[in-house]
């Protein structure tokens, strides 16, 4: 679905240059583990979905180590 260009590292997370992202910043950026997720389930996160690290390490960004969460799960997280 969304192919990755390249990956920066910023702040605590990881980002994927994908252009032609609906969500993607002004130069071209998205956050990896959505891209990761997105693609996994081949549609757009909903705005009340989000993509959650079970390890809680924001570099691990393979798909084993993500949930589909809501925006309200994700927050007992926190």
């Amino acid at each position: 679905m969304w192919k990755i260009e390249k990956i920066v590292k910023k702040g605590a997370y990881l980002y994927a240059l994908v252009p032609k992202h609906p969500y993607a910043t002004k130069n071209g950026y998205v956050l990896e583990h959505r891209i990761v997720m997105e693609n996994h389930l081949n549609r757009l996160l909903n705005s009340n979905e989000v993509a959650h690290h079970k390890n809680r390490n924001t570099h691990d960004n393979h798909l084993e180590n993500l949930d589909l969460l809501s925006v309200t799960q994700e927050a007992s997280f926190l």
